[in-house]
């Protein structure tokens, strides 16, 4: 019984981390980030964002990212002495995001493949659905869910992207991932 309730709670700390992940991306990254006098969370938005539409879904790593989920572990030692399992889930479920995160925009097919809601949650028309990244759980809870990916929509958007991206690189503007301050 004892290893059921560990199990349970590791697994309610995962999806805690999930639920966190959609709150914080909806909430603070995309309500307060709009605002480019909020320089923390703006980045997300103004920077990671446009990089991405910019470069066909690719973008580098943040340093910001990575130190904003440092931070959010050290909010969660507290649960340590709550629940050891529920913490490490927790903790699991931001390593998980992070690889997922990272992984999606390094490898773009292979996030439209895996995780094609996130990856509509960048290329589609509306950026104001698809909060979740490692699960589509929240989205389709709340009702955010857009399907994106194999429509014919994304087939005439991915063209006109890569169009653009042709042009710019043929008048030799300089990539944005290049001007990106971390």
């Amino acid at each position: 019984m004892e290893v059921l309730i560990v199990c349970g709670l590791f697994y309610l700390g995962l999806v805690y981390a999930q639920l966190l992940e959609w709150v914080i991306h909806k909430h603070l990254l995309h309500k307060l980030g709009k605002d480019k006098k909020n320089k923390f969370f703006a980045y997300h938005f103004y920077e990671h964002h446009r990089s991405s539409r910019n470069n066909l879904f690719y973008d580098e790593p943040s340093t910001k990212e990575t130190l904003s989920l440092a931070f959010l572990a050290f909010l969660h030692i507290p649960v340590w002495f709550i629940s050891v399992p529920l913490f490490c889930g927790t903790i699991a479920g931001a390593l998980r995001y992070y690889y997922v995160h990272r992984k999606a925009h390094l490898e773009p097919e292979w996030c439209r493949k895996h995780y094609p809601w996130h990856y509509a949650h960048h290329m589609a028309i509306t950026q104001e659905k698809n909060w979740g990244v490692t699960t589509d759980l929240f989205d389709r809870i709340f009702g955010t869910r857009l399907v994106y990916v194999g429509t014919e929509k994304e087939k005439k958007d991915t063209q006109r992207r890569i169009n653009r991206l042709s042009k710019r690189r043929n008048n030799g503007r300089t990539d944005s991932n290049e001007s990106r301050k971390d």
